[in-house]
């Protein structure tokens, strides 16, 4: 699902806006925080090793139609998380 940029300006914001015709607010706000390595980074597919307080590893990100993407993680059986 394609979603709007978040600054990053003021990291504590969390948007409560109603979307769409959902009657009720959706909060969004930012869940993790940490660094990452773009190992390709191409129009199709993009891989990353990220390293986050919640979230760490390697993810392949691909294309499927249009403008909607999947994520996958890539760490195989035995792998040691980062």
């Amino acid at each position: 699902m394609r979603v709007e940029d978040q600054g990053l300006s003021r990291p504590d914001f969390a948007d409560e806006t109603p979307v769409g015709g959902i009657p009720r607010a959706i909060k969004k706000g930012i869940w993790d925080g940490g660094t990452h390595d773009a190992e390709e980074f191409g129009e199709e597919t993009v891989i990353v090793r990220l390293r986050g307080g919640r979230l760490g590893g390697r993810y392949a990100t691909f294309r499927n139609v249009g403008k909607n993407w999947f994520i996958h993680n890539t760490k195989s059986s035995g792998e040691a998380e980062d």
